[in-house]
């Protein structure tokens, strides 16, 4: 009498192969694909991060410094001028 699971052991080889061609058509790989795939992405993003702050922000940022002796001056007339009235 033949068990059904006689052949257990092979079934299990031939399921492991199986399992492991599988697994060597993955995107990535290995630790280190991943790594650069992270790097990459960071690295990407840093230099969107600048190009928006340099083209966007920074004109921003120059003309307040420019106004800035501009509203000093104008921040010291009104202190003056609330002296003045007390």
């Amino acid at each position: 009498m033949k068990l059904p699971f006689e052949n257990l052991l092979n079934r299990l080889k031939d399921v492991k192969k199986i399992l492991s061609v599988s697994s060597k058509n993955t995107f990535v790989k290995t630790d280190k694909q991943l790594s650069y795939i992270l790097i990459t992405t960071f690295a990407v993003s840093a230099v969107a991060l600048f190009c928006y702050w340099f083209f966007k922000e920074k004109p921003y940022y120059d003309n307040l410094l420019a106004e800035k002796e501009e509203l000093i001056k104008s921040l010291k007339f009104t202190r003056d001028k609330q002296k003045k009235n007390l």
